[in-house]
């Protein structure tokens, strides 16, 4: 088993110079490190992580308290962009490790108690890059926002009569583009579309992956109140071919909330949400493999770490040898898959790995889905 890569740090919230975990307390290492990175309709990017550490439960720090950034380091660099810490789960008992858990700083503006969605005036907006650049302005913590985020307003006006989050804007701006928004190692944030090629693949029969029907659907219909007429529409997408193999199902969404809008933007949205989630049989299971079971796309080990990294700024893998009944469709020997999760703890090697479009099949999961807000690890 590989020894510990990673070696996290933390910065107090008032800032100040970062120091290593393992030069806090009296016992010295932390241990049980494990992190999580998302490709998904929220932020995508680090995601989570956790780890134990001896201290006793009377100890204070500076650092470990909410609030304070929480980084993983390799060699010097960062993986991933830094996470926040929550408040610390302290032993009750003498020898009973503290665990610490911090989420992405993309996770701050999720939900209603975050980062609101304002322009420097505090009136409402509904461009995201407005949002993003006031909200950094009154402390997220990125470090910039990318020119990849949209300068246009998620609908006709750019003003909103409601408050809204940040997140559920960008999620909103995302759906409209057919995009995935997330924060970078550089702490950039940015909006990218889900990978066209593989940058790993596995071995023969290294994985098995089955589907279902969780949220297929062949045609989504967006009912929309028109910019131009003031008339209620339709608008449809339909991947025609996905029918033929699988069986034709609807999906209606509604965007009327979205006020009136153009009949591309509501198109827009149909597409988006057809092409990210919906044209396609949902997979029930997440993959596990090694760097010996999961090679580069020239057929080197692959880095596990640099995996999960990949992971949160959209990655594919290739799957060989796998029976499946998608590749009725696709009319390959090998399923192109864009993973939407990594899991991995530190020192194995190891990494868990679930597609996007993976169905919801624990309580977590379907809360999540309905919610659209990621659960804190236990």
């Amino acid at each position: 088993m590989p020894s510990s890569t990673l070696h996290p740090r933390l910065t107090p919230v008032g800032g100040g110079t970062p120091i290593w975990l393992a030069e806090i307390g009296p016992y010295g290492a932390w241990g049980d490190l494990s992190y999580t990175t998302r490709w998904g309709d929220s932020a995508s990017g680090m995601y989570e992580a956790s780890c134990t550490f001896p201290l006793p439960p009377d100890f204070e720090h500076a650092t470990l308290r909410r609030g304070s950034l929480f980084e993983l380091m390799e060699d010097g660099y960062r993986v991933g962009c830094p996470l926040v810490l929550s408040d610390p789960s302290k032993g009750t008992e003498p020898g009973q490790p503290w665990t610490l858990t911090a989420t992405g700083i993309g996770r701050d503006v999720e939900g209603s108690d975050a980062f609101t969605a304002l322009d420097g005036s505090l009136n409402t907006t509904a461009i995201p890059s407005t949002a993003a650049t006031q909200a950094k302005a009154r402390g997220w913590r990125i470090t910039t926002v990318g020119a990849s985020v949209p300068v246009t307003a998620v609908g006709a006006s750019s003003t909103t009569e409601g408050l809204n989050s940040t997140g559920a804007l960008l999620t909103a701006a995302g759906e409209g583009l057919g995009q995935r928004w997330g924060v970078d190692r550089e702490g950039t944030l940015f909006f990218s579309i889900d990978p066209g090629s593989p940058a790993y693949q596995t071995v023969p029969n290294a994985v098995t992956l089955s589907t279902a029907d969780d949220n297929y659907a062949t045609t989504v219909f967006g009912r929309y109140l028109d910019l131009a007429t003031g008339s209620y529409l339709t608008v449809q997408a339909t991947n025609a071919p996905v029918a033929t193999v699988f069986g034709r199902k609807e999906y209606n969404v509604d965007l009327t909330p979205l006020g009136k809008i153009a009949t591309a933007t509501a198109q827009g949205f149909a597409d988006g949400i057809l092409a990210r989630s919906k044209g396609r049989l949902a997979y029930t299971n997440s993959i596990t493999v090694s760097s010996q079971q999961l090679l580069t796309m020239g057929g080197g080990r692959a880095n596990l770490t640099q995996v999960a990294e990949d992971v949160g700024q959209g990655c594919m893998v290739r799957l060989h040898g796998i029976t499946s009944d998608l590749l009725a469709f696709t009319g390959k020997t090998y399923l192109d898959v864009v993973i939407g999760e990594a899991r991995r703890r530190d020192g194995e090697d190891l990494i868990d790995l679930a597609p996007v479009g993976l169905a919801a099949r624990d309580l977590a999961a379907v809360v999540e889905e309905i919610t659209h807000m990621g659960a804190m690890a236990a």
